[in-house]
């Protein structure tokens, strides 16, 4: 199948790249390094630099003729969105939207397989089953849940299959140690690496349930083949707060007394927000095989061979 990989330098774009090329699949990946690294191209399969919302992705979905689109690619920069809240509706919601035409154009386009998010949940009380309308709280959120929406609205028009994943507190190696404004595992293990003081928003007690990529991984690749017409939570099976997250990656780096500084809560940050696996536990075979203590050990043997990142910061125009 030819299948056409949005945000493909990225994290979870890049691991999902590389299994479908390994298993035979012919990928094509596209991505703009706004957050993305070049590092997590394998090289193994086509590789175009290039922004979902540039005329030249329009040009290689025209060639290529894609089969199926998995759309990775995304400012996922929730807690920055209401700072920044054009350039997020721009690469996510619009960048979708030219995306998705182009490939509706061609004919071609059999199944859209959308990575969205368990922001789409808001402040209702978790865990958060696939059957809760999205109550979004943020514009991160928001264009999320217009991006699911109009999936569902075009593919009756058009006729093409869909499945939607909503991912959450995934991490391993190749997240993004530069970005300051997302990942805290990885922010972490920078902070670590750099010999600087981490940060904690609010007082650390927020909960969330992480998942390491290669026990996502599975279920992302049944979504893929499957499932149609369904929305899938794939992410960790039992929350933790962020601050016995930061004391694993202590431990784990092996600086138990590493410095932190406690900020002021970040604006319309959601303090409880996991979701129930019960649907991709009994559909997708979801098992947390590694697990969270484990994953980071993982994670931190790459950051440390990886090395202390420079990082990488946005100018907000509000």
């Amino acid at each position: 199948m030819k299948i056409l990989v949005t945000g493909a330098a990225g994290f979870i774009g890049s691991w999902i790249a590389d299994a479908l090329f390994d298993r035979g699949d012919e990928v094509v990946g596209l991505d703009d390094l706004s957050g993305g690294d070049l590092a997590n191209v394998s090289g193994a399969w086509r590789f175009v630099d290039g922004s979902i919302l540039s005329v030249g992705a329009r040009n290689l979905i025209e060639e290529f003729r894609p089969d199926m689109l998995v759309h990775c690619a995304a400012n996922a920069r929730e807690s920055a969105s209401q700072f920044q809240p054009v350039d997020v509706t721009e690469r996510n919601y619009y960048g979708y939207m030219k995306i998705l035409e182009a490939c509706l154009r061609t004919k071609s386009l059999q199944k859209v397989v959308l990575f969205s998010s368990m922001s789409v949940y808001g402040k209702q009380p978790p865990p958060f089953s696939e059957e809760l309308d999205p109550q979004p709280e943020d514009i991160y959120a928001c264009n999320k849940t217009m991006m699911e929406w109009s999936t569902k609205i075009l593919a009756s028009v058009h006729d093409f299959r869909w499945t939607i994943v909503r991912p959450h507190n995934c991490f391993g190696p190749r997240q993004a140690l530069f970005d300051r404004y997302r990942n805290v595992i990885g922010i972490f293990m920078n902070c670590i690496l750099r010999g600087e003081p981490a940060w904690i928003f609010g007082d650390g007690e927020q909960q969330r349930a992480f998942s390491y990529i290669e026990d996502s991984l599975p279920a992302y690749l049944k979504c893929i083949d499957g499932c149609d017409g369904e929305i899938f939570n794939v992410g960790g099976i039992v929350p933790c707060t962020i601050n016995e997250s930061w004391d694993m990656v202590k431990s784990v780096m092996g600086v138990p007394a590493h410095p932190v500084n406690y900020l002021p809560w970040r604006p319309l940050e959601v303090k409880y927000a996991y979701c129930n696996q019960t649907k991709a536990i009994e559909r997708l075979q979801y098992r947390d095989t590694i697990g969270l203590k484990d994953g980071i050990q993982i994670m931190a043997d790459w950051a440390r061979r990886r090395g202390a990142q420079t990082w990488r910061y946005d100018e907000f125009p509000l």
